[in-house]
């Protein structure tokens, strides 16, 4: 994690061996992100995005902190580490670009894999 002007919270993740830079985040969703990390319980499931379009992401389990641009769709592979209120904490590679995105995501959009 690094602050730079602006203030924005970079972000980076290490998964699977490699080190992976996230979307640069408000203070203010950062500060939630961590409240909710500590308070959350751990889910270690793989899942499936389910629903109507797409399921945005959001770097905190708030509405208002809302990752532009980050979103999956369903039928995307997802990995979730932590559930807190009705939000899932996931990780999604993918497949192709391996690029990867983490947020917290509505978890009544989420389906066990199979």
């Amino acid at each position: 994690m690094r602050q730079p002007g602006g203030g924005k919270i970079e972000q980076i993740t290490w998964r699977d061996g490699k080190i992976y830079e996230l979307a640069a985040v408000s203070q203010a969703c950062f500060a939630k992100h961590e409240q909710a990390n500590e308070k959350s319980s751990r889910l270690l499931a793989a899942l499936i995005a389910a629903g109507d379009g797409r399921l945005q992401f959001h770097s905190a389990p708030d509405e208002r902190c809302e990752i532009a641009g980050t979103f999956v769709v369903p039928g995307d592979r997802l990995e979730a580490s932590r559930i807190h209120g009705r939000y899932t904490l996931v990780f999604y590679q993918h497949p192709k670009a391996a690029r990867v995105a983490a947020g917290w995501v509505d978890s009544s959009r989420l389906k066990p894999a199979n």
